[in-house]
């Protein structure tokens, strides 16, 4: 909000820094935003990210693509942990990310 005081919890922090990110959207020298998740490229490879880079810019890329890691280690937290999730946290930012509430 501009206005130098602290957040109350680092969930609005949070919220807040996935707005101000999605903003750099509107300046006038940006020509698109790519949202990318650490697991999308974790669990799926960076193939598709170098893919879109490279239709939006019109430069080949000049690496070779990541394969995609394992999805056995994927973090299964606790209930109550989920539960105090969708409790606090903003789910309505999260979601313009690609963020879903997860039930329990």
């Amino acid at each position: 909000d501009g206005s130098g005081r602290a957040f109350n919890s680092i969930i609005d922090l949070r919220a807040a820094k996935i707005e101000n990110f999605l903003s750099v959207a509107e300046y006038e020298f940006v020509s698109r935003l790519l949202i990318v998740r650490y697991e999308d490229l974790k669990f799926g490879g960076t193939e598709v990210l170098l893919r879109e880079i490279e239709r939006e810019t019109g430069v080949k890329a000049n690496c070779r693509p990541t394969p995609a890691q394992s999805e056995d280690k994927v973090l299964t937290l606790p209930e109550g942990q989920v539960g105090w999730l969708n409790e606090f946290v903003n789910w309505e930012v999260e979601n313009l990310i690609g963020y879903l509430r997860e039930e329990i």
